[in-house]
């Protein structure tokens, strides 16, 4: 009877730690998943930290000029304010005004010549890149409940229109051109232009 009695009382003593055991090996289970999540969030912070330094240097995707810089070095940059304007230097375009009634002689891909009233010596050649195919009235036009609208006087003589035609420049010099300089552009009849090209052949 003792020995049975001995032996339950360390049958239960036993089985007391095995609960000990399986409850500490689930609270270290536990504990390992929780820092599994903590890896993962501190990785992501990591993540996002590396993010917001790679965005501190501004990248431009083509070579230009950067102009009306708005910003020192120190200062804090904001989303959404402009801090300065980038000039893309790689392409450069005339745009000429020329009258609706010379449009018809004018397409895109006609050769062009162009030059600058910095140095009108200089002559540079360039292409047709693209004709307006509207302007905004001076006169006349649409009121605001959709009628005609139709100016009491009437001129007799009518100053023909002007429409925007660009024109790509081919290889300006980087130290001429600027953005809103004066510029005069020649665009020779089609036939000159042939005339022209037969001869350079």
């Amino acid at each position: 009877m003792d020995q049975a009695r001995t032996a339950k009382r360390s049958a239960e003593a036993g089985l007391q730690v095995a609960r000990r055991d399986a409850e500490r090996a689930a609270a270290a289970v536990s504990g390992v998943d929780a820092l599994v999540a903590k890896l993962g969030e501190l990785r992501a912070a990591v993540a996002t930290a590396e993010y917001n330094l790679e965005q501190t240097a501004v990248r431009a995707p083509f070579d230009g000029l950067v102009i009306d810089l708005d910003i020192a070095q120190g200062e804090y940059a904001t989303t959404g304010r402009r801090l300065f304007t980038l000039i893309d230097t790689r392409n450069w375009y005339v745009i000429a005004n020329f009258r609706e009634t010379a449009l018809k002689g004018i397409r895109p891909g006609m050769a062009a010549e162009v030059y600058l009233m910095s140095d009108p010596s200089r002559r540079f050649a360039g292409t047709v890149h693209s004709i307006g195919f509207g302007v905004f009235p001076e006169e006349g036009g649409t009121s605001a409940n959709g009628l005609p609208r139709v100016p009491r006087s009437i001129n007799w003589v009518r100053v023909a229109q002007r429409f925007p035609v660009r024109i790509r420049v081919d290889a300006p010099p980087q130290d001429l051109f600027r953005i809103g300089v004066s510029a005069v552009a020649l665009i020779p009849p089609e036939s000159a232009q042939k005339t022209t090209s037969a001869a350079a052949r």
